[in-house]
């Protein structure tokens, strides 16, 4: 697991990769949006934590950036601005996976980390099984709207494209009009 930390306050971008390296997930660091985003786009990061206030920018355009970028990239804004309608934009306007408040507890975070990267293993947990569009949907962004949809999709051609073709090892497999299958090829 890799997880990118943008974060402009040393002590907070410090306690941080503590926490995370503690747990042994590899970490890199940024201080500001130009290099996040730089680093984002030339490095593979499960999860990216980042910080609302930037000193060369504002978080929730990052954010916006990234997803945009890799639908597939989950987003954990930290922020020590507590207002529910910067959560409510953070989450529902730029996809963000979820918005922490300054001060928090390095193991909510952590836990945070570990529910961001069970989204799509919604999929892999049913292996051999049938999985419906509107179940994984629901299961992975708990909504089933044209965005989520359309996120989807792009989701799955970029795990394909890493699982690698038929005979491979695994595969996911779209059965038409029903939903989709992980399967293990041997």
């Amino acid at each position: 697991m890799k997880v990118l930390v943008i974060e402009d306050s040393g002590p907070t971008r410090d306690l941080l990769v503590r926490a995370l390296r503690s747990e042994q997930i590899a970490v890199e660091t940024s201080s500001r949006l130009s290099t996040g985003l730089r680093q984002a786009m030339t490095g593979r990061h499960d999860v990216i934590v980042l910080d609302l206030m930037l000193p060369d920018g504002d978080g929730l355009q990052l954010t916006r950036e990234l997803k945009r970028r890799d639908p597939a990239i989950e987003v954990i804004v930290i922020t020590a601005y507590g207002s529910v309608r910067k959560a409510m934009e953070a989450t529902k306007g730029a996809g963000a996976f979820h918005v922490l408040e300054k001060p928090f507890d390095p193991d909510e975070l952590l836990g945070l980390i570990e529910n961001a990267l069970e989204h799509l293993e919604a999929l892999v947990a049913k292996q051999g099984r049938v999985v419906g569009r509107t179940d994984l949907l629901e299961n992975v962004w708990h909504a089933a709207g044209r965005h989520e949809s359309d996120s989807l999709d792009v989701i799955l051609s970029r795990l394909r494209r890493k699982l690698g073709g038929d005979g491979e090892g695994c595969a996911i497999r779209t059965i038409r009009g029903e939903g989709f299958v992980f399967e293990v090829t041997t």
